[in-house]
């Protein structure tokens, strides 16, 4: 739909290596603008994994987003084959796009793309990540090689305050805010696993208690227990 931000993620075909060096890094960063110009999007969001892509991009006319990743994944996939000296389709068939209805929505999907890096184990602190626009989010460019050129603040970034320093200040609130929720659903998962492991556990404990003399008692996730 133009004129709404769309969650766009481009995957890797059967999870294949996208990047491998920076001058792979930057030369997709050069497309990336050619396709952003040439097909009239804006991008708010930025995030370059080694095999996915996470970009939040704002089309203002209904076929420009399909042109722009089109345009963008034919180019960069003929770069990459060409110095790997491989061949083959580098991205997934149909790249994944979600339209962002509502300022929340923008949000979280905002903290969501450049907080990848850090779900990946890559860095603590996603603004010294230097492929995502965490840096540019939060005022540290000097760690970011997305140049500012590339990167159109959102509606929601922008309102977050009147100057560029009140606004790198909340948004840097709030992606710690999304980190530490994201860090305590994962605690909590965690937990809930092991909490189910230790009554299995216990199921087979008591289960060899009352019938010792049967030897191929099972557990309920199916391991034999004995």
């Amino acid at each position: 739909m133009e004129g709404l931000p769309h969650h766009v993620i481009l995957r890797g075909n059967n999870r294949r290596r996208i990047f491998s060096q920076a001058p792979s890094y930057r030369r997709f960063l050069l497309y990336l603008a050619d396709a952003l110009k040439r097909s009239d999007c804006q991008l708010h969001a930025l995030a370059l994994m080694s095999n996915h892509i996470h970009m939040i991009v704002t089309p203002s006319r209904v076929e420009g987003l399909s042109s722009c990743v089109q345009r963008l994944a034919q180019r960069y996939a003929m770069f990459r084959n060409r110095t790997t000296e491989s061949s083959g389709k580098l991205f997934d068939q149909r790249f994944h796009a979600v339209a962002i209805t509502t300022e929340e929505q923008l949000a979280i999907t905002c903290a969501y793309v450049d907080l990848n890096p850090v779900r990946a184990g890559l860095v603590l602190d996603p603004s010294r990540y230097p492929w995502s626009t965490a840096g540019l989010h939060c005022g540290m460019s000097d760690w970011c090689q997305i140049t500012p050129s590339l990167w159109t603040p959102c509606a929601w970034y922008q309102a977050l305050g009147r100057d560029e320093d009140v606004r790198r200040k909340q948004y840097r609130r709030w992606i710690e805010a999304c980190r530490e929720r994201a860090e305590a659903v994962d605690r909590a998962e965690r937990q809930a696993i092991e909490r189910e492991a230790e009554a299995a556990d216990r199921i087979v404990r008591e289960a060899k208690r009352i019938a010792p003399e049967q030897g191929n008692i099972r557990r309920p996730d199916g391991r034999r227990a004995c």
